[in-house]
Protein backbone atom coordinates (compact mmCIF):
# COMPACT_ATOMS: atom_id res chain seq x y z
CA UNK A 1 0.00 0.00 0.00
CA UNK A 2 2.44 2.66 0.89
CA UNK A 3 4.43 1.52 -2.62
CA UNK A 4 1.71 1.97 -4.42
CA UNK A 5 1.00 5.29 -2.63
CA UNK A 6 4.39 6.75 -3.24
CA UNK A 7 4.03 5.85 -6.71
CA UNK A 8 1.11 7.11 -7.55
CA UNK A 9 2.31 10.67 -6.24
CA UNK A 10 5.46 10.53 -8.27
CA UNK A 11 4.17 9.01 -11.85
CA UNK A 12 2.78 10.31 -15.08
CA UNK A 13 -0.54 9.77 -16.36
CA UNK A 14 1.31 6.88 -17.86
CA UNK A 15 1.61 5.01 -14.48
CA UNK A 16 -2.08 5.48 -13.92
CA UNK A 17 -3.10 2.39 -14.68
CA UNK A 18 -0.49 0.50 -13.20
CA UNK A 19 -1.21 2.60 -9.74
CA UNK A 20 -4.71 0.72 -9.74
CA UNK A 21 -3.46 -2.71 -10.43
CA UNK A 22 -0.97 -1.65 -7.51
CA UNK A 23 -3.62 -0.66 -5.36
CA UNK A 24 -6.09 -2.85 -6.07
CA UNK A 25 -3.33 -6.01 -5.27
CA UNK A 26 -2.83 -4.16 -2.08
CA UNK A 27 -6.12 -4.07 -0.80
CA UNK A 28 -6.37 -7.49 -1.66
CA UNK A 29 -3.43 -8.72 0.95
CA UNK A 30 -4.77 -6.45 3.61
CA UNK A 31 -8.45 -8.08 2.77
CA UNK A 32 -6.78 -11.54 2.81
CA UNK A 33 -5.13 -10.44 6.24
CA UNK A 34 -9.19 -9.69 7.59
CA UNK A 35 -8.41 -5.83 8.13
CA UNK A 36 -11.30 -4.91 5.60
CA UNK A 37 -13.41 -6.08 2.41
CA UNK A 38 -12.14 -4.76 -1.05
CA UNK A 39 -14.59 -2.07 -2.34
CA UNK A 40 -14.51 0.90 -4.76
CA UNK A 41 -13.50 3.13 -2.13
CA UNK A 42 -10.35 3.02 -3.05
CA UNK A 43 -10.58 3.39 -6.66
CA UNK A 44 -12.19 6.76 -6.27
CA UNK A 45 -9.45 7.75 -3.87
CA UNK A 46 -6.96 7.07 -6.65
CA UNK A 47 -8.91 8.70 -8.83
CA UNK A 48 -8.68 12.18 -6.91
CA UNK A 49 -4.96 11.30 -6.45
CA UNK A 50 -4.58 11.08 -10.26
CA UNK A 51 -6.57 14.34 -11.28
CA UNK A 52 -4.48 16.37 -8.53
CA UNK A 53 -1.13 14.93 -9.81
CA UNK A 54 -2.08 16.43 -13.68
CA UNK A 55 -3.26 19.77 -12.06
CA UNK A 56 -7.21 19.33 -12.72
CA UNK A 57 -8.43 18.82 -8.83
CA UNK A 58 -7.66 18.25 -5.37
CA UNK A 59 -8.29 14.99 -3.14
CA UNK A 60 -9.77 17.62 -0.61
CA UNK A 61 -12.28 18.87 -2.86
CA UNK A 62 -13.71 15.55 -4.26
CA UNK A 63 -13.51 13.99 -0.61
CA UNK A 64 -15.30 16.61 1.36
CA UNK A 65 -19.09 16.12 1.33
CA UNK A 66 -20.49 18.82 3.80
CA UNK A 67 -22.41 17.18 6.78
CA UNK A 68 -24.78 20.77 6.60
CA UNK A 69 -24.75 22.56 3.55
CA UNK A 70 -25.02 25.80 5.52
CA UNK A 71 -21.37 25.39 7.10
CA UNK A 72 -19.72 25.23 4.02
CA UNK A 73 -21.74 28.06 1.52
CA UNK A 74 -20.83 31.07 1.91
CA UNK A 75 -23.82 32.67 0.97
CA UNK A 76 -25.70 33.90 3.67
CA UNK A 77 -28.59 32.12 5.57
CA UNK A 78 -31.95 33.96 4.31
CA UNK A 79 -34.70 34.06 6.55
CA UNK A 80 -37.61 35.55 6.72
CA UNK A 81 -40.39 35.69 10.02
CA UNK A 82 -43.83 35.99 9.83
CA UNK A 83 -46.48 36.99 12.01
CA UNK A 84 -50.26 38.35 11.71
CA UNK A 85 -49.28 42.13 11.43
CA UNK A 86 -45.31 42.06 11.31
CA UNK A 87 -45.87 44.40 14.84
CA UNK A 88 -44.58 42.56 17.45
CA UNK A 89 -43.61 38.83 17.20
CA UNK A 90 -41.55 38.34 13.57
CA UNK A 91 -40.13 42.25 14.39
CA UNK A 92 -38.50 40.41 18.17
CA UNK A 93 -37.19 37.28 16.01
CA UNK A 94 -35.92 39.45 13.15
CA UNK A 95 -33.74 41.62 15.92
CA UNK A 96 -33.04 38.52 17.99
CA UNK A 97 -31.34 36.91 14.57
CA UNK A 98 -29.17 39.60 13.82
CA UNK A 99 -27.76 39.76 17.18
CA UNK A 100 -27.10 36.20 17.37
CA UNK A 101 -26.31 35.18 13.65
CA UNK A 102 -22.67 36.04 13.93
CA UNK A 103 -23.13 37.66 10.11
CA UNK A 104 -24.03 34.35 8.96
CA UNK A 105 -27.92 35.62 8.47
CA UNK A 106 -29.83 37.53 6.21
CA UNK A 107 -33.19 38.66 7.94
CA UNK A 108 -36.29 40.59 7.18
CA UNK A 109 -39.92 40.16 8.90
CA UNK A 110 -43.43 40.57 7.23
CA UNK A 111 -46.80 40.00 8.72
CA UNK A 112 -49.84 38.26 6.72
CA UNK A 113 -51.65 42.13 6.87
CA UNK A 114 -49.91 45.00 7.13
CA UNK A 115 -49.81 46.64 10.76
CA UNK A 116 -48.10 48.81 13.39
CA UNK A 117 -45.60 48.36 15.50
CA UNK A 118 -46.52 47.70 19.28
CA UNK A 119 -45.01 50.06 21.23
CA UNK A 120 -44.87 47.50 24.19
CA UNK A 121 -42.54 45.39 22.64
CA UNK A 122 -40.88 48.16 21.30
CA UNK A 123 -40.25 49.18 25.25
CA UNK A 124 -39.41 45.59 26.38
CA UNK A 125 -36.84 45.62 23.77
CA UNK A 126 -35.18 48.89 24.46
CA UNK A 127 -34.92 47.49 27.89
CA UNK A 128 -32.24 44.62 27.02
CA UNK A 129 -30.35 47.47 24.75
CA UNK A 130 -32.37 46.69 21.35
CA UNK A 131 -33.77 49.16 19.17
CA UNK A 132 -36.73 48.91 17.00
CA UNK A 133 -38.50 51.65 17.20
CA UNK A 134 -37.75 53.10 13.60
CA UNK A 135 -38.15 49.21 12.06
CA UNK A 136 -41.17 49.47 8.92
CA UNK A 137 -43.71 46.82 9.06
CA UNK A 138 -44.93 45.28 5.74
CA UNK A 139 -46.72 42.39 4.54
CA UNK A 140 -45.82 39.29 3.17
CA UNK A 141 -47.19 39.85 -0.12
CA UNK A 142 -44.95 42.81 -1.02
CA UNK A 143 -41.64 40.86 -0.08
CA UNK A 144 -43.41 38.25 -2.73
CA UNK A 145 -43.50 40.95 -5.14
CA UNK A 146 -39.98 42.09 -4.84
CA UNK A 147 -39.29 38.23 -5.83
CA UNK A 148 -37.16 37.77 -2.56
CA UNK A 149 -36.17 34.01 -2.30
CA UNK A 150 -35.56 32.64 1.46
CA UNK A 151 -33.60 29.56 2.77
CA UNK A 152 -36.36 29.36 5.43
CA UNK A 153 -39.84 31.19 6.23
CA UNK A 154 -40.93 31.23 9.97
CA UNK A 155 -44.19 32.01 10.89
CA UNK A 156 -44.18 33.03 14.77
CA UNK A 157 -48.37 33.44 15.43
CA UNK A 158 -50.61 31.17 15.91
CA UNK A 159 -50.83 27.83 13.63
CA UNK A 160 -54.60 28.83 12.28
CA UNK A 161 -53.26 32.19 11.48
CA UNK A 162 -49.43 30.49 9.72
CA UNK A 163 -51.94 28.26 7.61
CA UNK A 164 -52.58 31.73 5.87
CA UNK A 165 -48.93 32.75 5.13
CA UNK A 166 -48.88 32.13 1.29
CA UNK A 167 -46.53 29.52 -0.58
CA UNK A 168 -43.13 31.38 -1.24
CA UNK A 169 -41.31 31.24 -4.87
CA UNK A 170 -38.07 29.03 -4.74
CA UNK A 171 -36.67 26.38 -2.63
CA UNK A 172 -37.90 27.06 0.80
CA UNK A 173 -37.89 25.24 4.41
CA UNK A 174 -41.39 26.36 5.89
CA UNK A 175 -41.11 26.29 10.08
CA UNK A 176 -43.69 26.83 12.53
CA UNK A 177 -42.83 28.08 16.04
CA UNK A 178 -46.10 29.36 18.17
CA UNK A 179 -45.85 32.16 20.35
CA UNK A 180 -48.68 34.10 22.39
CA UNK A 181 -49.58 37.21 20.80
CA UNK A 182 -48.81 39.97 22.43
CA UNK A 183 -51.62 42.31 21.21
CA UNK A 184 -53.90 39.98 22.83
CA UNK A 185 -52.94 40.60 26.22
CA UNK A 186 -55.76 41.97 28.79
CA UNK A 187 -55.12 44.31 31.46
CA UNK A 188 -52.91 47.89 31.52
CA UNK A 189 -49.78 48.29 29.89
CA UNK A 190 -47.73 47.65 33.38
CA UNK A 191 -49.59 44.42 33.74
CA UNK A 192 -48.72 42.84 30.27
CA UNK A 193 -45.00 44.45 29.96
CA UNK A 194 -44.44 41.46 32.12
CA UNK A 195 -46.12 38.55 29.88
CA UNK A 196 -44.71 40.82 26.67
CA UNK A 197 -41.05 39.88 28.52
CA UNK A 198 -41.84 36.38 29.04
CA UNK A 199 -42.69 36.33 24.79
CA UNK A 200 -39.54 37.82 24.00
CA UNK A 201 -37.46 35.54 26.07
CA UNK A 202 -38.76 32.22 24.46
CA UNK A 203 -38.16 33.49 21.16
CA UNK A 204 -34.61 35.04 21.97
CA UNK A 205 -33.95 31.93 23.50
CA UNK A 206 -35.48 29.88 20.23
CA UNK A 207 -33.34 31.97 17.69
CA UNK A 208 -30.42 30.83 19.93
CA UNK A 209 -31.34 27.14 19.27
CA UNK A 210 -31.94 28.13 15.49
CA UNK A 211 -28.66 29.53 15.32
CA UNK A 212 -26.96 26.51 16.45
CA UNK A 213 -29.01 24.02 14.72
CA UNK A 214 -28.32 26.00 11.30
CA UNK A 215 -24.50 26.71 11.79
CA UNK A 216 -23.37 24.67 14.54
Amino acid sequence: MIESGNICRNAGSAFFDFCIVKYTEGMARIASGGWLRLNFIGFFIIISIYFDMIGHIKPSTAASIPMNPSISDPRPVSVLFVCIHNSARSQMAEAFLNKYGNGRFVVESAGIEPGLLNLLVVKAMSEIGIDISTNVTKDVQTVINRGRTFDYVVTVCDETSAERCPIFPGVTTRLHWGFSDPSQLAGTDEEKLPAIRNILRAIESRVREFVAEVIH
